[in-house]
């Protein structure tokens, strides 16, 4: 059989003396898209912390495509096709939007990207000169997407993609992900709120302080999400 494109196995890890996750189980398809819900303080930043290779785990095993990497530096993770788009965006408010993406992808490759994401996001096209600090939060969002695609990833870890926006933006935004997984990108989708992400996703986790609390088929688990601890955040 082939093996998961992404896999935590018994994942722990801390902060100093502050473990702030304990044994974490996460698999993912090549192909899929996994959507990681809690609430603030559930583990979620940690754990795609953990995924990037930005904090190493204490305890358990990461594996890629069935290579053991717990212990892969985040430029080794990145070379291997992890792309991370963080919470906050991360985007440099003094370059323009072409230049953003110039950084992700050059040459060749590059162009044929940029062709392929302004057709995909016209707006983009449109703000192509713009610098990216003086766009809307949506638009910001949209090139966060972008410059993560330029880099064609064989895993993208999204986190907390619909932070400060308006629902109909957020809309906007999970369909150009929902794209972006047909083309072969497995998708981590880490998120506070569930509006829309259930939707698009084909496996959803539950996090609560720092563990798993429920995992399966999106439709398996959205009517039970309203009597969860989430339903403070619905």
């Amino acid at each position: 059989m082939t093996a998961p494109l992404l896999e935590l196995r018994g994942v722990s890890a801390a902060y100093g003396q502050i473990e702030v996750l304990h044994g974490i189980d996460l698999t993912l398809q090549a192909g899929q898209v996994l959507t990681v819900l809690g609430p603030n303080g559930a583990g979620k930043t940690s754990t795609v912390k953990v995924i990037a290779g930005l904090l190493t785990p204490t305890n358990g095993r990461v594996e890629l495509c069935g290579r053991d990497v717990t212990s892969a530096s985040a430029d080794q993770l990145s070379r291997a096709g992890v792309c991370v788009v963080p919470e906050g965006r991360g985007i440099f408010p003094r370059l323009s939007v072409e230049e953003h993406l110039k950084l992700s992808a050059w040459g060749a490759e590059g162009r044929e990207a940029r062709v392929q994401i302004f057709d995909a996001f016209p707006r983009l096209y449109e703000r192509r000169k713009q610098l990216a600090g003086t766009m809307s939060g949506g638009e910001q969002q949209m090139l966060a997407l972008s410059r993560a695609i330029a880099r064609r990833p064989a895993l993208l870890v999204v986190d907390e993609l619909s932070m400060g926006l308006a629902p109909l933006v957020v809309e906007q935004l999970y369909e150009h992900v929902r794209a972006i997984a047909t083309q072969g990108v497995s998708i981590v989708l880490v998120e506070q709120f569930i509006h829309d992400v259930l939707g698009i996703a084909d496996v959803a986790v539950v996090m609560q302080n720092g563990t798993v609390v429920r995992s399966g088929h999106p439709d398996d688990l959205a009517e039970d999400l309203a009597g969860l601890y989430l339903a403070a955040s619905l």
